[in-house]
């Protein structure tokens, strides 16, 4: 056919027996169009139940209770198709098809077969001469070897053959592609069902039917029987129909969509930006909690009419909303209720402390409870109002305590613990005060430390003149159990140390060493440190004067003990 047509336009062209195409004109070339031809597609029912097709010698099928499909390109040669079972040769038909021709046979071997070719609404019915007339409507011929012809329209492509118990039936579709349906009349009669859904299933008297490539061959014994046709989405259908004899039937079954659903009589619950954990509860009933990011969505959760929305969390103020669902216009869905950030108030405080004591404990409990438990004072913690008793305790200080009334505010306790007086002596009442000073009441003693004190800091007021030297301090480390001693002294600058063990006295050095206080004029600062046998002597500066490993000493569980006719402070230097 020729025509002309715009650059660009989209055109269909078909023809019987070849393929149809769309093609987008965009060059004048583009005007000639070729079309790939329709496959003969044959189907063979034979009277066996099983075996296999060949075309040509060569095996292209297997027999599916008694039935099979299959696809052959039209490629103007003689073919030769050969059924067998059981190695058995049930039937053979010589078809010769051309590309968009109706397939024409030229010789079969068995007085019992019918054989109909088509395309379109042309068919041609081969079959022994004894076989007698065939009708299809109103049109009537005589089976015969060469080929009778027929005339298909819409309302009528059955072929109706033989008579009483032996008439048979064959339905032909009306196709664009050429078709071969060869029938053995020897074997059952069946029926290949169709249909519009891809998924269906057919039941047959109640009994699942195996679906083929196309649709669904049933062979069951002459006389009516129950189908069913059912596809999810679909209506099912069911209908009796009867199977004849011998000859098959085809029966295209079109199943209806079901109707759609009427909208849901229920409305959705959205809630954003809420407090993440925090729990849901629909009319006093938990339906959810929202998730990291504080939302939540439930689909078809809340009925028509007034609803109350809570939300909980541990630590927060809970919090409820009330929300309303209206009707929606007929057909329409309910429109869904929304919450947009529903943030929860901390129904707690924070409580902090500010412990500037090196080494304290801080207990707390509310007020009315029985046992206190242990905080960590460098972090802020959320408690509920109310009143709670603080105790603070570290080692050399008077225990501190305190109640504080914790309202919705931040609180910061002070945290100030004062030290026990004299501490640091075995014997205090060897130390008499002068002010912020203290002065040894047994001159020329050594005054201990408690054991154990092995960190400590010792200010002496600068001793004043004598003959153009200072006044001399000492100090020693001491293990009273093995009678041992690190003993110090420090004289006009110069520092002596020596080793005293039992009675024998070793390792003894002299050095000039800087002691000036940093903090308090006219005062000497000494740090000491001890550490098993290693003795650490530093100057506020943190230069070290001494320092001296006691060969075969542990000071461990030893002491300090200070002798000096000076004003001098014992301060703890523990980290």
């Amino acid at each position: 056919a020729n025509g002309a047509v715009a650059i660009g336009t989209t055109i269909e062209v078909s023809h019987i027996g070849y393929k149809t195409r769309q093609v987008q004109i965009q060059h004048d070339s583009d005007g000639k169009i070729s079309l790939e031809p329709e496959p003969l597609h044959m189907s063979v029912h034979a009277s066996g139940t099983t075996g296999s097709a060949e075309i040509d010698g060569q095996k292209v099928a297997d027999l599916t209770d008694g039935s099979l499909e299959y696809a052959l390109s039209p490629d103007g040669t003689l073919h030769k198709l050969t059924v067998t079972a059981d190695g058995k040769q049930l039937l053979t038909v010589y078809v010769q098809v051309s590309p968009g021709q109706q397939p024409r046979v030229t010789g079969f071997d068995a007085n019992d077969l019918l054989a109909i070719t088509s395309l379109g609404n042309h068919a041609t019915l081969y079959g022994a001469s004894n076989l007698g007339n065939a009708q299809i409507g109103d049109q009537s011929a005589a089976i015969n070897p060469t080929g009778a012809p027929f005339t298909l329209t819409d309302q009528n492509h059955d072929v109706v053959f033989g008579k009483g118990d032996d008439q048979g039936s064959a339905s032909i579709d009306i196709s664009n592609a050429p078709a071969l349906m060869v029938q053995s009349l020897t074997g059952a009669g069946r029926v290949f069902i169709t249909t519009n859904a891809d998924k269906a299933v057919l039941s047959v008297d109640g009994s699942p039917m195996p679906r083929q490539s196309r649709g669904w061959t049933v062979s069951k014994a002459p006389g009516a029987h129950k189908f069913t046709l059912s596809a999810e989405g679909f209506e099912a259908q069911s209908w009796t129909m009867a199977i004849q004899r011998r000859g098959v039937v085809n029966k295209n079954v079109t199943l209806r969509a079901k109707a759609a659903a009427a909208p849901p009589s229920t409305a959705g619950l959205t809630i954003a930006g809420g407090t993440p954990g925090a729990d849901v509860a629909l009319d006093g009933k938990k339906v959810g909690e929202l998730d990291s990011a504080g939302n939540l969505s439930l689909p078809n959760a809340v009925a028509l009419g007034k609803h109350t929305v809570g939300l909980t969390k541990p630590g927060y103020e809970a919090r409820e909303f009330e929300i309303t669902i209206s009707p929606s216009a007929p057909g329409k869905p309910l429109a869904d209720a929304q919450i947009s950030k529903p943030l929860l108030s901390s129904s707690t405080a924070g409580l902090a402390f500010d412990v500037r004591t090196k080494g304290a404990t801080v207990k707390l409990r509310r007020v009315g409870d029985a046992q206190f438990r242990d905080v960590n004072s460098s972090e802020k913690i959320q408690l509920p109002p109310g009143q709670y008793e603080i105790v603070a305790e570290a080692t050399g200080y008077q225990r501190f305590t305190t109640t504080v009334n914790l309202g919705k505010e931040e609180v910061t306790v002070p945290v100030n613990l004062a030290t026990v007086p004299d501490y640091e002596f075995e014997d205090a009442h060897q130390v008499s005060h002068e002010g912020a000073w203290l002065k040894s009441k047994v001159p020329g003693k050594f005054i201990n430390l408690k054991p154990g004190l092995l960190r400590e800091n010792i200010v002496f007021s600068r001793p004043g003149k004598t003959l153009f030297w200072d006044k001399k301090v000492e100090w020693m480390i001491e293990d009273p159990a093995h009678h041992s001693r690190v003993q110090y002294s420090l004289e006009g600058g110069k520092l002596v140390r020596r080793l005293v063990v039992g009675q024998d006295t070793s390792n003894q050095k002299e050095a000039k060493v800087d002691a000036q206080s940093a903090g308090q004029k006219d005062s000497l600062s000494l740090h000491i440190r001890v550490d098993g046998g290693q003795v650490r002597i530093t100057n506020d500066k943190g230069t070290v004067l001494d320092e001296f490993t006691a060969p075969g000493q542990d000071f461990s569980n030893g002491r300090i003990a200070i002798r000096s006719d000076s004003l001098f402070v014992v301060r703890s230097n523990n980290q």
